[in-house]
């Protein structure tokens, strides 16, 4: 549902652009801000990848200490 409206809005965008205009023209920063905002997305997407993979790299490297740990407390010297 997200990808048609974004279609159709893009769609409007492109026919406004042009010069098939059915009302007045869009203004440059509207324009610009159409235009900046996937970048945007995926920047603040690519972010929160990587904190969650540092998160999750963070709490193996636990998890394995803790787990040798225990390991080397009941193994037979």
């Amino acid at each position: 549902m997200l990808a048609v409206a974004l279609q159709l809005a893009m769609m409007g965008v492109a026919l406004r652009l042009s010069g098939t205009r059915l009302g007045p023209p869009f203004p440059p920063p509207i324009v610009a801000a159409l235009v900046a905002w996937p970048a945007l997305l995926l920047c603040t997407d690519e972010a929160i990848r990587h904190h969650d993979r540092k998160r999750a790299r963070k709490t193996q490297q636990r998890l394995t200490l803790e787990f040798e740990t225990l390991l080397g407390q009941t193994s037979p010297k």
